[in-house]
């Protein structure tokens, strides 16, 4: 049933799902199409890899609260303050699955130089699929409604 399931950008599901979202795209009234694009992203996501969908929510829950936080403070202070943290909690799993295999392995190697141990085996993190992407335009949206 998976191997039904996998979708990929060169699988002939992706070739029929595709063309199904850009029809409900248009069918559906202007005010609710976002609902059809942000269901078919998830839906193409959880395909993927489903526990990486729960990033991609992460990262579009706290980007909606902060920003309604920041749109809805007048102290500039605490604007500064929300479009900081977002950032910054926006940018933990980019730099987690980015860097953190990469600086474990390499204190691992230190550590075996010097004949010590390092709790935590060698680990290979495979990298979600667009996280870039989704990172950097959760970060600009972030910072354009700090400066609105």
């Amino acid at each position: 049933m998976r191997q039904f399931l996998l979708m990929t950008f060169t699988s002939i599901n992706y070739l029929f799902f595709s063309p199904s979202i850009v029809i409900l795209h248009w069918i559906f009234p202007p005010r609710y199409r976002w609902i059809v694009l942000l269901t078919g992203s998830y839906f193409f996501y959880i395909n993927l890899k489903p526990t990486y969908a729960l990033l991609v929510a992460g990262v579009t829950i706290s980007t909606y609260i902060f920003a309604r936080l920041i749109y809805n403070t007048n102290i500039e202070s605490r604007r500064k303050v929300f479009m900081l943290t977002n950032v910054v909690l926006i940018l933990l799993p980019l730099f987690f699955f980015k860097y953190f295999s990469g600086i474990n392995n390499g204190i691992l190697k230190l550590l075996e130089t010097c004949n010590l141990r390092w709790p935590f085996p060698e680990i290979e993190i495979l990298l979600p699929i667009g996280i870039s992407f989704y990172t950097f335009m959760a970060i600009g949206y972030t910072i354009d409604i700090y400066n609105h």
